[in-house]
């Protein structure tokens, strides 16, 4: 299944302009969608930063969400 999902979205993120650390669309653009699995990792991950960014994170994602 998520090497069938691998092989069909390659060419769509061959061709994307994003790149880690960007996240113009995500903020300026529109809303991005998470599946429950997506935003259980994220925020099993947020977990494991150090603190200080573990509370600008959560910050922010609180004053995203409103």
């Amino acid at each position: 299944l998520y090497r069938d999902f691998e092989d069909k979205a390659r060419p769509y993120r061959e061709a994307a302009v994003c790149a880690a650390g960007c996240a113009d669309c995500c903020i300026n653009v529109g809303n991005v969608d998470a599946v429950t699995l997506e935003g259980w990792l994220i925020v099993e991950r947020i977990k494991t930063m150090d603190p200080a960014r573990s509370a600008r994170l959560w910050r922010l994602l609180d004053e995203n969400a409103r």
